[in-house]
């Protein structure tokens, strides 16, 4: 009986990595065209759209010191100084409590716009250190713009949480 259950199992699991090898090696087969037309696609969309050249006027700002819960606002100004039209394709912050906006239109050579980048300060005790990085049509792709400065804890036993080192007994 021992035999006839262990041949059993032995059947089964053999069964089963024979078929999950398979369907790994399916996977594999029909996912490298893809990748292949993925990676031609991408160069030559890269070769056709021309490039623009993006300058800011203020690439970092520095907010001083705020209270917690505050909100700061600025505009990061810049002018397209290219021969083409400038598109910015994304804006990503690098924390979820700085958002960024911007128009999503063509900026002609010679023209101007804005980046307006808005950090809550909520939660956020201590020195402030974010970035935008801004994807576009110019070379290089990414460009990124710098947000800093010092939040004032509303806790003033949380004030100095920033300067403190190894771990927090409570």
């Amino acid at each position: 009986m021992k035999k006839v259950v262990l041949s059993v199992t032995l059947v089964t699991c053999f069964g089963l990595f024979s078929c999950e090898k398979s369907a790994k090696n399916q996977e594999n087969n029909n996912s490298q065209p893809n990748t292949t037309t993925t990676s031609t696609q991408s160069t030559g969309n890269s070769q056709e759209q021309p490039k623009a050249s993006i300058k800011f006027a203020v690439m970092e700002y520095d907010f001083g010191e705020i209270n917690e819960g505050e909100k700061v606002k600025y505009a990061f100004k810049f002018t397209n100084d290219g021969k083409n039209p400038l598109v910015i394709q994304d804006a990503k912050p690098s924390c979820g409590c700085t958002v960024p906006t911007y128009s999503k239109d063509p900026v002609p050579p010679g023209g101007s716009g804005e980046i307006i980048a808005e950090f809550d300060s909520n939660g956020r005790p201590g020195e402030v250190n974010k970035t935008i990085t801004i994807t576009a049509n110019t070379e290089p792709t990414t460009t990124v713009l710098y947000l800093k400065g010092k939040v004032k804890s509303k806790n003033p036993q949380m004030q100095d949480l920033s300067q403190m080192k190894g771990p927090i007994k409570q």
